[in-house]
């Protein structure tokens, strides 16, 4: 069960080829500095990206996508 999909990746290509290069230096990456929304007031969330959760949803998504009709 998936809580909170991304339903895009931008540039999903690159983005999935620099994160398969990345993982073998790093295991995650720091989120985006932002204003906070109502929502993160009530849910933190995590301050990183891991790296190998983003290859697994760019899986997870390009396994969709050739499924889809």
């Amino acid at each position: 069960m998936v809580y909170s999909p991304a339903l895009v990746i931008p540039n999903h290509a690159a983005t999935m080829r620099r994160a398969r290069l990345l993982r073998r230096f790093v295991s995650h990456v720091a989120k985006a500095v932002r204003e906070p929304s109502a929502a993160d007031a009530r849910w933190k969330g995590y301050a990183v990206n891991p790296v190998a959760a983003l290859l697994q949803l760019g899986k997870l998504q390009e396994e969709v996508a050739r499924r889809l009709a």
